[in-house]
């Protein structure tokens, strides 16, 4: 398993860095560290040698590693395999492209969290890059704490296409030995249809019927998200799971799942729409 983690050393990235380390080593995969750094200019023009940025950057990189052996070391830093990528770019268009050409399989990245309002601006590198990424995306609020997981919520809206979502959820219940809330949330006038029903059996009876901590609970409310917030402070879940839609009722700029990498207490791991899910030996 790879795992890619895009760091710009802010105290939201240094606290991921440690959910990084600690996951990575649980799940026996590979880390490569990523800094995306500007291109300098001077009147207009730019103005570095690009083998020397990169080379400095890596070695930020590398130096950034070294601090967390003396000052952390509690964290399993010399059990990871560790790379380091410094490119100079856009950030968010940097982070799709590595993500894709080098075949990560998830992306832990910080994010604020617990905004105090639904109306914050959306242009945050994390949530940003969850709504254009076609990897898994764990984004870690700067107030969570590393602990072991050991409850799991994934909102549901019973779609056939989360088949391969929950398949990598299932191997992270596994791993942990978490048990599993499927959790949908009701609007008022949410209408329950043939294919939706359909979808629920399937999930319930094929796809985590061999789980043995799992439920099903619905949660009604026109405001999700405080209905999400009131289930997991409820039910204290340590990691929520999410899947983006391509739905004409969430609009881009602030569909559902990008308010709650802006908005959450909870580590938030986000899936993309049409995602395939490999075989992963944590």
């Amino acid at each position: 398993m790879k795992i890619l983690f895009p760091t710009d050393y802010s105290p939201n990235a240094c606290n991921a860095f440690e959910f990084a380390c600690y996951l990575a080593e649980k799940m026996n995969a590979e880390l490569t560290l990523l800094h995306v750094y500007p291109l300098p200019l001077i009147g207009g023009q730019v103005n570095f040698n690009p083998a020397q940025a990169e080379e400095s950057n890596v070695k930020r990189l590398e130096q950034f590693v070294e601090d967390y052996k003396i000052h952390a070391t509690v964290l399993p830093i010399d059990k990871v395999s560790m790379n380091y990528k410094a490119i100079d770019g856009d950030t968010v268009e940097t982070i799709y492209n590595r993500a894709l050409d080098g075949n990560y399989d998830l992306v832990i990245m910080g994010t604020k969290g617990a905004t105090s309002s639904k109306d914050v601006n959306l242009g945050s590198v994390t949530s940003n890059v969850i709504k254009n990424i076609k990897t898994p995306v764990l984004a870690i609020p700067a107030a969570a704490k590393y602990h072991e997981i050991e409850k799991i919520a994934m909102a549901e809206d019973f779609d056939s296409a989360d088949r391969e979502p929950i398949k990598m959820v299932k191997d992270i219940v596994n791993l942990f030995d978490a048990s599993l809330s499927v959790l949908h949330i009701s609007e008022v006038k949410d209408n329950i249809n043939n294919l939706r029903t359909k979808n629920y059996y399937t999930i319930k009876h094929q796809y985590v019927r061999d789980l043995n901590k799992v439920d099903f609970d619905v949660v009604h409310g026109d405001d999700k998200v405080l209905a999400l917030d009131e289930f997991m402070e409820q039910e204290k879940v340590d990691l929520l799971v999410m899947v983006k839609r391509n739905n004409a009722n969430e609009t881009k700029e602030k569909g559902l799942i990008n308010e709650m990498a802006l908005h959450t207490a909870v580590p938030l791991l986000a899936f993309p729409d049409s995602f395939q899910s490999e075989i992963y030996s944590f």
